[in-house]
């Protein structure tokens, strides 16, 4: 049978007897050990792609920044083209 108190405000319900509040603890105690676990995991999983979204996202620049002087230097190479087909 489990009777209700109040702690600092909270409702809690407390097994009659300490078997029943001891198993009740390690059942808790069991979940948050695994909802911690899986929180961790996520944790380290987001960083990974944090660091991949980096990563990419500076390769990606990269490339951005080459086709750019590529473009360039093909304007320039047309101008002088021109230059010399009028000169």
């Amino acid at each position: 049978m489990k009777k209700q108190m109040k702690k600092d405000g909270l409702e809690l319900e407390v097994g009659d007897n300490a078997n029943e509040d001891t198993s009740a603890h390690k059942h808790g105690v069991v979940e948050l050990s695994g909802l911690l676990d899986a929180t961790c995991d996520t944790q380290t999983k987001m960083v990974k792609m944090s660091a991949l979204n980096h990563l990419m996202s500076t390769h990606v620049l990269q490339h951005a920044q080459q086709i750019e002087c590529l473009y360039d230097r093909v304007r320039n190479s047309n101008i002088l083209d021109s230059l010399y087909k009028c000169g």
